[in-house]
């Protein structure tokens, strides 16, 4: 059985359920995990459309600037393979708070140290950058 739990009536339900499983028939497994919320596919398409941005005015590869901005602004996931320590960087894992996060350093980065602006969606200047950039992804 899979169960999510949002509400009190749903967790009495699943403790209901628990309490019905006959433990002389065979063993079972219990598992409660934590939902995630992922990022959403609005952020992703903010971030491409702000990478082309940057891309275009400094002339630097969109996926160098995802790896750049990567390893700058998330934790390093650190690995042993045959004794090596094998560092990577992602932003697969990060929620939708996290990558909020992550893409808000981006902004303040690209209007700091290179003078560009990046629109939000709410913005007022949001259709124009939207419509001239959106073409060059």
């Amino acid at each position: 059985m899979k169960r999510l739990i949002k509400t009190e009536l749903d967790r009495e339900m699943a403790i209901a359920f628990l309490k019905r499983i006959d433990l002389q028939d065979r063993p079972f497994l219990f598992s409660c995990i934590q939902e995630k919320i992922k990022r959403s596919v609005q952020q992703n398409r903010l971030e491409r459309l702000w990478l082309t941005c940057i891309s275009h005015e400094t002339g630097n590869d969109v996926d160098d600037l995802h790896k750049y901005f990567k390893e700058k602004y998330t934790e390093p996931i650190i690995t042993r393979v045959f004794g090596k320590e094998i560092i990577t960087y992602t932003t697969t894992n990060l929620n939708t708070i996290q990558f909020t996060n992550f893409l808000e350093k981006i902004r303040i980065e690209a209007d700091r140290d290179l003078s560009i602006r990046l629109p939000l969606p709410i913005d007022q200047y949001w259709q124009e950058f939207y419509d001239f950039y959106i073409d060059k992804l």
